[in-house]
């Protein structure tokens, strides 16, 4: 325990902790993102994405479908960068540092230079795009064409592991006693699990798509955890912003025991 918070919530504020498995989980994560993208490209995958959607399309209900669309939001980009750029600046100010912004900017930066460049590059129509003749194939001319990977079930992924990694520094940084772990692991694995169920659902993306969400979400949360924020030198910001921002504060040693006697 350190100062109260099990070791679970302390990997999430520490600088630099490193994510379980080491690169070796990162390079199996590459290779089934890699080989699944390959084997849709050559459509061998198709098949099953068609069945899913199938199978969706003949069970819409409407309570199911509006309950779906509000807990896809839990995905929605826009309103999570926000929300973790409120709470960066929330713990900047009171930890005098701009260390908390960092891996906001980094989650955001790596997003917009993974999900993007792939979809571009796969030109892949949603499944709602019918006017096609393989709605499902990769390098079409559809009119909408950037279904592959999901930004959604990325966004819930990494944003979701930001705003962790602020809200415990932040309940740290008042004081404040840590949730239990079980509720914060709830959470990372609940969240994207919703919004690539309700992705595929409410017919946003293949079932494809929002795997290879998740993966490229994880490949950037486990980088972001990797950086050590409260090490980075920091050239041309004033010394007292480049404070520790996100580990917790130093703590004094606690005094030796007085020995049998009274004397020290």
């Amino acid at each position: 325990m350190v100062g109260g918070y099990g070791g679970r919530m302390a990997e999430e504020t520490r600088a630099g902790d490193r994510p379980r498995g080491g690169w070796a989980v990162d390079g199996a994560l590459v290779a089934v993102l890699c080989g699944g993208t390959a084997l849709l490209a050559t459509g061998h995958l198709v098949p099953v994405d068609l069945a899913v959607r199938g199978w969706v399309s003949a069970h819409q209900v409407d309570p199911a479908w509006w309950a779906a669309r509000i807990l896809n939001f839990l995905g929605q980009g826009g309103p999570l960068t926000v929300l973790a750029l409120a709470l960066a600046g929330w713990l900047a100010w009171r930890r005098g540092s701009v260390r908390p912004v960092l891996p906001v900017a980094f989650v955001y930066l790596a997003l917009v230079l993974t999900v993007g460049p792939v979809k571009v590059w796969t030109r892949r129509p949603f499944p709602r795009e019918d006017q096609v003749a393989d709605p499902a194939a990769f390098f079409s001319d559809a009119q909408h064409r950037l279904a592959y990977p999901s930004g959604h079930t990325a966004n819930a992924v990494a944003w979701i592991g930001v705003l962790v990694l602020l809200g415990l520094a932040l309940r740290r940084a008042y004081g404040a006693a840590a949730p239990p772990a079980g509720a914060v692991r709830a959470l990372r694995v609940g969240a994207p699990l919703v919004v690539l169920v309700t992705t595929v659902y409410l017919g946003h993306h293949w079932l494809s798509d929002s795997v290879a969400g998740v993966l490229i979400g994880v490949l950037v949360d486990r980088q972001r955890r990797r950086i050590p924020w409260d090490a980075l030198p920091l050239p041309g910001v004033p010394a007292r912003w480049r404070g520790p921002g996100l580990a917790e504060a130093a703590r004094a040693p606690a005094p030796a025991p007085t020995p049998l006697g009274g004397r020290a």
